[in-house]
């Protein structure tokens, strides 16, 4: 899983440039509990860090070796420790994982179920991602926030759900909180500047808002219809449009190809004559791709 890579990646980078006594997270690292016992015994620092900040703790819940943290939170592991480079904490590697007896052993430890990365994410949102529920349920049960939304887009736990299509994930959040009409945040994208004889006032005018969507519009945008389904079920709207472009989950779906979600909302009562921002795609109706779409939902006796 993309997540997960860029999580190993994180943990690996600069750690070999450190000069301290790295040699139990080296062992961590390389999964031998062994060793990393006899390095206990010895009163090594069990909160030495490699290079980049990630110690035998980080390791082990990436690892997912429950022993061996079990062993290091015993101990003395700090628990809250984070990484140099995203502010990785062990948790939220367990997290990713959707380490549901990692999570619960971290959180009883005194890890923090709220506490972000550098990037604003929560471990709820990386377990929702995972498509855990035991994984989810921990985290909320220890008091994580269903509501939380990350630092550059703005999107929540639910949001991480719906895009890779993790329906009992959102059927658990949408009991317990998750606000099923919250949007994501707008950004302005401007020109690159690139041209120096472009006038400030030209390149304002081309900027663009993206953002602003819903739990809805990310599964539909990326044809899940297990998550769509889940979402309808737990009372989403089925018509409430973008923020910046007054895109309907609908048309959405038009745009992207993915007729058998389009066919599910309109008989769950999508509108098909709301009205969107785009050019030339003013209504479903209006949109290029319409006709096929229509073509694909017709009944094959019907035609």
């Amino acid at each position: 899983m993309l997540i997960h890579s860029v999580a190993g990646i994180i943990l690996a980078l600069l750690f070999a440039t450190y000069e301290g006594d790295t040699r139990l997270p080296d062992a961590a690292m390389k999964g031998d509990r062994s060793l990393v016992q006899s390095l206990l015994k010895q009163k090594v620092d069990v909160n030495a860090p490699q290079g980049d900040g990630n110690t035998a703790l980080h390791w082990a819940a990436y690892r997912d070796d429950l022993e061996m943290a079990r062993l290091l939170v015993q101990a003395g592991a700090n628990v809250k420790a984070k990484t140099r480079l995203a502010d990785m904490t062990a948790l939220e590697l367990a997290a990713t994982n959707g380490s549901a007896p990692m999570i619960d052993l971290l959180l009883k430890a005194g890890s923090d179920p709220n506490m972000a990365n550098g990037n604003g994410t929560t471990p709820l949102m990386l377990a929702a991602a995972s498509g855990k529920t035991d994984a989810v349920q921990a985290l909320l049960d220890h008091g994580a926030d269903a509501n939380a939304r990350d630092v550059h887009n703005g999107q929540t736990a639910l949001m991480f759900a719906a895009a890779l299509n993790r329906g009992p994930a959102i059927k658990l959040l949408a009991s317990r909180g998750a606000v099923l009409t919250v949007t994501s945040k707008v950004n302005e994208v401007r020109p690159n500047g690139s041209d120096k004889q472009a006038k400030a006032e030209e390149r304002a005018k081309s900027s663009a808002q993206v953002g602003g969507n819903t739990a809805l519009h990310f599964a539909a945008r990326e044809g899940q219809m297990d998550a769509v389904q889940s979402l309808i079920a737990a009372g989403a709207d089925v018509n409430q449009v973008s923020v910046t472009d007054a895109m309907s989950p609908l048309v959405q779906t038009i745009i992207t190809g993915h007729y058998d979600v389009a066919k599910y909302l309109l008989e769950h009562g999508a509108n098909p004559n709301l009205a969107t921002k785009k050019r030339g795609a003013d209504t479903v109706m209006g949109h290029p791709r319409f006709a096929l779409c229509a073509a694909r939902l017709v009944p094959v006796a019907q035609r």
